[in-house]
């Protein structure tokens, strides 16, 4: 309730994601997400398809348009894994930054400039990829991880090799190893290749 209400005082549209439904307030949000997040990979959004592909969504029961987010937090509150904000007010979504970063035991992160994605501070990616990589037995400084936002960065710190995306804000490219193409460009195939082809 504390993260929803610092979303709603700063007028930022959210979804809570429970299992395999997103909650929405307004299929809207869901569907300017999903614009945001293709201009910030560097393509022109097929808005008529991302529409499309939110209405099957919605057909299928896994995008549930409620009034309000109250019963479904009393209810399922523990349950929630992720809340997602989305605004296109950078002024907003920074203030609202700052307030959740006051909360504890979160992660606040985003996946583009346009967004907030908020989870328990142990749900990041990072710490998913160590764990996997230790129940393999690999080394992190045997891992590559490839990533082109800051919900990536805590899996970049971890990995002997953090490849940033061509699209990726500046202070992610700084934080990785190398930088390769955008997603338009083949860039995730091209930095595969490069790391591979000493082997060939």
């Amino acid at each position: 309730k504390k993260i929803t209400s610092i979303l709603d005082a700063h007028e930022i549209d959210h979804q809570l994601f429970v299992d395999t439904i997103v909650y929405t307030k307004s299929i809207e949000g869901p569907i300017d997400a999903f614009i945001q997040l293709a201009e910030v990979a560097g393509q022109v959004p097929p808005v008529d398809e991302i529409r499309k592909e939110v209405m099957n969504r919605v057909e299928q029961g896994a995008l549930i348009e409620i009034d309000s987010y109250d019963e479904l937090i009393e209810q399922r509150g523990s349950e929630i894994y992720k809340v997602f904000g989305t605004s296109y007010d950078r002024e907003k979504l920074d203030k609202a930054r700052a307030e959740l970063n006051l909360l504890p035991g979160l992660a606040v992160s985003s996946s583009g400039a346009g967004n907030l994605e908020i989870t328990h501070i142990n749900a990041q990616k990072g710490i998913a990829v160590e764990a996997y990589a230790k129940s393999k037995g690999i080394s992190m400084k045997n891992v590559m991880a490839i990533g082109d936002n800051y919900n990536d960065l805590s899996m970049m710190e971890r990995a002997g090799r953090s490849v940033a995306m061509g699209h990726a804000p500046d202070d992610i490219k700084v934080a990785c190893t190398t930088v390769t193409r955008t997603n338009a460009e083949d860039g995730v195939g091209l930095a595969i290749e490069a790391i591979l082809q000493p082997q060939v």
